[in-house]
């Protein structure tokens, strides 16, 4: 009955996005369904096979599609930020990480270009584990031409 009702509500958010001329990318759209269960001792998220079901639209060619279904510890990305309904960051940290990770990377390596190392400059990156002291901050005196020199 609820997944009906959520189906109906689906098609009608399809019905008047095409009426202003957009769409539901099938492919670009995700969902997830909240349930909860009772496990005994406490309640749990229902995964897909708890709570099974599916959720279909029209895509621009007016070809009925299902939207991929998510387990609620999944995270998606959505406008650069990973989000999932049981609240867990652990897709977002990281992808946090890894941008931290790569940033570093090329500010010690110095396949920055001079503007974008002295645009970091002012961030001390000495709070980042594992990161030598001697490259926890850039000053503009330190870079010469693309690299970044040691003083």
């Amino acid at each position: 009955m609820a997944r009906l009702q959520l189906q109906a509500a689906i098609t009608t958010w399809e019905h008047s996005l095409k009426t202003t001329c957009g769409a539901i990318v099938p492919g670009k759209t995700v969902w997830w369904l909240v349930s909860f269960q009772w496990s005994g001792a406490n309640w749990t998220y229902a995964g897909i096979q708890d709570s099974p079901g599916e959720l279909q639209v029209k895509d621009n060619s007016n070809v009925r599609k299902t939207i991929k279904r998510l387990e609620p510890h999944q995270a998606y990305e959505t406008l650069g930020v990973y989000l999932s309904p049981d609240g867990n960051l652990s897709a977002q940290f990281e992808k946090m990480l890894g941008a931290v990770t790569t940033r570093v990377d090329n500010l010690q390596t110095g396949r920055l270009p001079k503007e974008e190392i002295l645009a970091s400059s002012p961030i001390n990156y000495f709070a980042y584990p594992g990161l030598p002291a001697s490259s926890a901050m850039v000053d503009q005196g330190s870079v010469r031409g693309n690299c970044v020199t040691s003083s």
